[in-house]
C-alpha cells in the first residue's frame, strides 16, 4: 500500500515539477497530503501544493506563459487584476486543468496593493464520477 501511495505522490511531484518559475522567486511552502482511508478538512487526498513569492506584480499573461512552458492548457477564471479599492490579501484569479488524471489549480494572489504576487499551485486526485 505504501508503495502505491508513494507512486501517486511521486507522479504529482513530477507534474508539479513541469512548472518552472524564475530563480528569483522564493518558494514559500510545499505540502504533501498522502493518500488515506479518511481525508480531513474537506481536502481530497492525495494532494500536493506549492507556493511562491514572485519578484514583482504578476498579470494573467505571466501565468499563461508559465502554463504554456509547462505544456498545460489551463482554463482561467477571474481577471487576474487587483481591484482598485481592494484592501489586504486578494485572490486575483485561478486557472484549472486535468493533467494525467489529477486536478491542477493555479492561483494568483495579491498580499496588498503594489506587493509582489504570490502564486499557489495545487494538485489533487480527480474526483470519480
Amino acid at each position: 500500500m505504501k508503495d502505491h501511495q508513494d507512486s501517486v505522490t511521486n507522479r504529482m511531484g513530477s507534474i508539479a515539477d513541469h512548472l518552472k518559475v524564475p530563480d528569483s522567486w522564493v518558494r514559500l511552502s510545499q505540502h504533501i497530503e498522502r493518500e488515506q482511508h479518511i481525508c480531513f478538512n474537506d481536502k481530497s487526498c492525495p494532494a500536493f501544493s506549492r507556493s511562491w513569492q514572485a519578484d514583482r506584480v504578476l498579470h494573467a499573461e505571466d501565468l499563461r506563459q508559465l502554463a504554456r512552458k509547462a505544456g498545460w492548457n489551463l482554463k482561467f477564471d477571474g481577471s487576474c487584476t487587483r481591484a482598485v479599492h481592494a484592501t489586504g490579501f486578494s485572490r486575483l484569479c485561478s486557472a484549472t486543468a486535468t493533467i494525467d488524471g489529477h486536478r491542477l489549480s493555479l492561483y494568483l494572489d495579491s498580499p496588498g496593493a503594489d506587493s509582489d504576487s504570490v502564486v499557489r499551485m495545487s494538485l489533487s486526485a480527480e474526483a470519480s464520477s
